[in-house]
């Protein structure tokens, strides 16, 4: 695994914790939302969704933290990366890759010119892409 892939993880995990998060709000109001109704024999019928439900947050909460857990080591992993390159390489990285700036907020937050910042991004992921990392 290079270095990229490590950074490219931070990412995804940060889009996957969202909507895992998203997930577990929208079944916790599910959950919240059940009332007791009767089948058609009179009898009530939600107490096996409400058993549903909890198993639901329960399962996406474990998953969450397990994502989360492994978010946080590979966050170690990216600002040990970052600080191996030059220091405006490591900013310019971390905007985009960590932050997920765009081009032309990175040159904004930086205050320097897109090409800059497009010069900088080459020559960092470059290096990023020839650093191999084991036991991520």
């Amino acid at each position: 695994m290079t270095g990229m892939d490590v950074l490219r993880r931070v990412r995804a995990y940060e889009k996957d914790m969202a909507r895992l998060r998203l997930q577990l709000a929208c079944v916790r109001d599910a959950a919240l939302r059940i009332t007791r109704s009767t089948d058609t024999t009179g009898h009530g019928g939600q107490e096996d969704k409400m058993g549903e439900y909890a198993a639901k947050v329960d399962g996406i909460e474990r998953m969450l933290a397990e994502r989360e857990a492994i978010h946080n080591r590979d966050l170690i992993c990216a600002g040990a990366l970052i600080a191996g390159l030059d220091p405006a390489q490591g900013s310019v990285i971390y905007c985009r890759m960590v932050r997920g700036l765009t081009e032309r907020q990175t040159a904004a937050q930086l205050s320097t010119s897109q090409d800059s910042i497009r010069g900088l991004y080459r020559r960092a992921r470059e290096a990023l892409l020839r650093t191999e990392i084991e036991n991520v």
